[in-house]
């Protein structure tokens, strides 16, 4: 189940940070969740923070330049390593 879980919270980081799609609800879905609140309950789990949040995160506080370095601090294996030690 966590194994899945992190399979779909992965896509939807993927797709937050791609540059064509913003909309999160279909980011959700395209995910593979089967509602938004699904969508947002399972990536609070991992990020703190709701879908929305965290991309007003990325756009805010990580010019062009430096995403890439911003998406290896919050990549899913980060945030797994880090639930799993913290919880």
């Amino acid at each position: 189940k966590q194994f899945a879980q992190m399979q779909r919270f992965e896509r939807a980081l993927q797709l937050l940070f791609s540059e064509t799609q913003t909309n999160c609800t279909e980011i959700g879905y395209q995910a593979g969740y089967y509602d938004q609140a699904h969508f947002i309950r399972e990536f609070k789990k991992y990020a703190n923070q709701t879908p929305t949040e965290y991309l007003e995160k990325i756009r805010s506080s990580a010019p062009d330049a430096e995403r890439s370095d911003f998406q290896q601090f919050f990549s899913p294996e980060h945030l797994l390593f880090y639930h799993l030690e913290v919880y």
